[in-house]
């Protein structure tokens, strides 16, 4: 079952540039003529009754999480973990973005889509691609789809479907559609940056261990950010309750009162 080879044959002779280079984001890299051979009489000294002399690319051949296809597991023995790498990609996105108005915001999810979209494709130049133009009229198939898909999901850290680019027909209608996912307000985001670097201090806080003076430490400084934290939320609630008597009538502000009383 062999892979690709560089030198063309009947089968491949339709190939453009852009098929090739899609062919090998996929993880398989052409042969060369004399590799064909000595691989064929390799393959002719064994008694397996199916072999795949082919070139793997494992780096393109791996998930978004880092893991290989359970087929090709044992051909790689340290497996590499992409994890921590995608939480940083979508960490720093989610940073960027907090500091932006809607306008930027919109146009750097356009442009992380065309970038995506081209490397997909294989062409040189992103900016090339009309961002109100069909991804099915741009060249991309059910398994450009996919690997659109997946880099999207990297960068994001968003569960995105395998209908994507169907779901959302253009460039401008995928960044639209990421721009509402990631940032409904300029709030959500931040707090979605406070909750990842939350995930960041329990992660170190857990990973040591502080003699006794150094825990207290940390602890007072913990129970002092608490206590700063709960301040903002008593802050705005009395706030919001001041602006709701400012526009109240008086018969309001004692049927206020008297529900006060009772619960207290």
């Amino acid at each position: 079952a062999w892979g690709l080879w560089t030198q063309t044959s009947t089968m491949t002779s339709n190939l453009t540039t852009t098929d090739h280079h899609r062919i090998t984001q996929t993880g398989i890299t052409p042969l060369t003529t004399t590799e064909g051979h000595q691989l064929l009489d390799a393959t002719l000294q064994t008694d397996q009754p199916l072999t795949i002399p082919a070139h793997l690319n494992l780096t393109h051949l791996r998930t978004p999480d880092g893991t290989l296809p359970p087929i090709l597991t044992n051909l790689s023995p340290t497996r590499r973990t992409a994890s921590g790498t995608a939480a940083a990609t979508s960490s720093d996105l989610l940073r960027q973005l907090a500091a932006q108005s809607e306008i930027e915001q919109h146009q750097t999810l356009l442009t992380l889509v065309r970038t995506h979209a081209g490397v997909t494709l294989g062409h040189a130049n992103p900016t090339l691609l009309d961002p109100h133009h069909p991804f099915q009229q741009l060249g991309f198939d059910s398994l450009t789809a996919i690997e659109l898909r997946n880099r999207l999901t990297t960068t994001t850290g968003l569960r995105l479907p395998a209908t994507l680019i169907f779901d959302h027909p253009t460039p401008t209608a995928l960044a639209q559609h990421l721009h509402e996912r990631l940032t409904t307000t300029k709030t959500e985001a931040r707090s979605l940056q406070a909750l990842s670097d939350l995930d960041k201090l329990e992660a170190a806080l857990f990973a040591t261990s502080p003699e006794d003076e150094m825990h207290a430490q940390v602890t007072t400084r913990l129970e002092s950010l608490m206590a700063r934290w709960q301040q903002i939320k008593q802050s705005k609630n009395t706030d919001e309750v001041a602006e709701e008597i400012q526009g109240a009538t008086a018969e309001e502000i004692f049927d206020f009162i008297d529900k006060n009383l009772r619960s207290s």
